[in-house]
């Protein structure tokens, strides 16, 4: 009997205590499993906290930079005409007379947009390129400088040997290159076809 009885209560012992064991060996994987969970979210909110964060100054820091420099422009005027070919367009190959225009104006004076820092050639190039009107340039190799050969496909050489492309600032012909020549607020640029290095455009203003 005492056997019998000491047997029961060992096996009941080892019941309680193995029963107890996995009650908190299950609620012990919960609490860490509850942890581990709660630890993961609390991390990924604050990773999504940051990213949100970071948008938003770039995002601010993107327009304050589109506001400044949108401010620190200014307006110059350019114009391109060929009227120098309208009073000589014997010296011009009879398949390129379509390209002069009646008025000799390829490019109506336009008051267009200049940042800090751009020459002629910068503005030239890019509201040719605006308005569809094909140009053609070559870099000159030691001077870092820009060569207009053509717009609208009217080349240089085309009305003669003496006969180009140049530019006028204020109605004044530069001794340098257009991309040497830093614009200024207001700035009046033309470019002209010219049959005779310019000087036929220097005549008209004495």
């Amino acid at each position: 009997m005492k056997n019998s009885r000491e047997k029961i209560c060992g096996e009941s012992g080892a019941k309680m205590k193995n029963s107890r064991g996995k009650i908190c060996a299950e609620s012990g994987m919960k609490m860490i499993n509850s942890r581990g969970k709660i630890c993961v979210e609390s991390a990924m909110k604050k990773f999504l906290a940051i990213i949100f964060l970071c948008a938003i100054f770039f995002s601010c820091s993107s327009d304050d930079n589109a506001a400044d420099f949108s401010h620190e422009n200014f307006s110059v005027t350019i114009a391109v005409n060929v009227e120098s070919l309208c009073d000589n367009i014997h010296l011009l190959a009879r398949e390129k007379h379509e390209l002069v225009p009646a008025d000799g104006i390829i490019f109506p004076a336009t008051i267009v947009s200049a940042r800090p820092g751009e020459n002629v050639f910068d503005v030239l190039k890019r509201e040719m390129r605006n308005a569809g009107i094909h140009m053609v340039t070559r870099q000159t190799l030691g001077f870092e400088s820009a060569y207009v050969e053509a717009i609208n496909n009217i080349f240089e050489f085309d009305a003669g040997a003496l006969s180009g492309w140049k530019y006028r600032a204020n109605g004044e012909f530069p001794s340098f290159g257009a991309s040497a020549y830093i614009l200024q607020p207001d700035d009046f640029i033309e470019w002209i076809f010219t049959v005779d290095l310019g000087r036929e455009f220097e005549q008209s203003f004495e």
